[in-house]
């Protein structure tokens, strides 16, 4: 079971073949939920230190009462992408509703960093038939992932079990920037970087990767 909640099945992929759900070139690291003030500064360094480019889906409502980390994240290089405004589940909403929820952060955090985003996340990587032509016109491309970290869990011990088992070359990884995740994000992301290390995979770039 474990598998196939930390690896998207082939059938679903298939499904959607205009998502994207695998790296180009090399791993990608993506954050979701954030920005926070203690775990986004802790992952910034992080990443600088190991000179890594990241993903950074935000909630919108987050977004609204830290506008300066947004910034940071801009400025470093990584990119800043769209996660909604409340984490809502979008099949659980009108395409009306949908729709605004995007809007409205892709127009918040297009008055922070002057920059509209090109990417998309759904909260909890939930979606239906209708979400391919929300984001169409929202011009927005959404980016899945093959590889979540199950760091939501607060367990260490099965992040570790899932990042030695499905971690590949193409993967793009998920962790989250919230309190669920907080005690042991930190030690997920080292975790993730020594086996990157031992595998000899590389860190793909998600600009040079996905903006073409």
């Amino acid at each position: 079971m474990i598998r196939y909640i930390a690896k998207p099945p082939h059938i679903i992929r298939e499904k959607f073949p205009g998502f994207i759900w695998e790296s180009p070139e090399g791993i990608i690291f993506t954050i979701d939920d954030g920005p926070s003030v203690e775990l986004t500064n802790m992952l910034l360094k992080k990443f600088s230190d190991h000179k890594i480019k990241a993903m950074f889906f935000l909630l919108g409502k987050r977004v609204r009462v830290n506008p300066s980390l947004v910034k940071e994240i801009y400025s470093e290089g990584h990119l800043v992408c769209n996660h909604t405004f409340n984490h809502l589940a979008l099949p659980l909403l009108s395409v009306e509703e949908a729709e605004k929820e995007i809007r409205r952060t892709d127009n918040l955090i297009e008055s922070i960093i002057s920059v509209k985003p090109s990417f998309f996340r759904p909260p909890y990587g939930l979606f239906d038939i209708r979400t391919p032509k929300i984001l169409k016109k929202c011009e927005l491309k959404n980016v899945m992932w093959s590889l979540l970290s199950l760091d939501y869990r607060g367990n260490i011990n099965q992040v570790k079990k899932v990042i030695s088992s499905y971690l590949r070359s193409n993967s793009i990884i998920v962790f989250h920037d919230n309190a669920k995740s907080a005690k042991i994000l930190e030690e997920a992301i080292d975790f993730t970087l020594e086996i990157i290390l031992k595998s000899n995979f590389i860190i793909g770039d998600p600009g040079k990767c996905f903006l073409k």
